[in-house]
């Protein structure tokens, strides 16, 4: 009787083994597949460039109405959307107002320090004063695509 007791705990401890760790492999399995999700997705080339240009052609025409919808929420939290406008009139009053603007190039990364995949595109801005270049880096923000940096520099030609 002892001797079966023994089989019989020896079996239930061997199942207990396997549950534990049929139960760590499938928990570690959806640890993978949750942090592999909480990356960022790749941003699409094409819905980029429609992001910045339809920022541009807002600010070709002069309107500021939906400025903070181009951007990412951390980006809007940074600056409010008074001050973008500001800097924005004042932008076109030193360079002219935008006559055209044409897709120059574009460059993917990933930026481990942020997390972000990133899609950095530059623009040539024809102003009626000046040539400019201006870099966009679009990620994806919470499933959405934002410009996370934008600079604006002289166009040396």
């Amino acid at each position: 009787m002892i001797i079966i007791m023994k089989t019989q705990n020896m079996k239930s401890k061997n199942s207990s083994s396997r549950l534990k760790f049929i139960f760590h492999f499938i928990s570690l399995f959806f640890l993978m597949n949750f942090l592999g999700s909480c990356g960022s997705a790749e941003v699409k080339s094409d819905e980029a460039k429609k992001l910045v240009e339809g920022l541009l052609t807002d600010l070709k025409n002069e309107n500021y109405d939906r400025v903070n919808d181009y951007f990412t929420s951390s980006f809007n939290q940074s600056e409010s959307m008074e001050v973008k406008v500001q800097k924005f009139v004042r932008l076109m009053d030193t360079t002219g107002p935008i006559e055209s603007f044409e897709f120059v190039s574009e460059e993917k990364k990933y930026d481990e320090e942020s997390g972000y995949n990133q899609l950095k595109l530059l623009y040539k801005v024809k102003c009626s004063r000046t040539n400019l270049k201006e870099t966009f880096i679009v990620v994806s923000d919470e499933g959405k695509l934002g410009i996370i940096f934008y600079n604006v520099e002289n166009l040396e030609e």
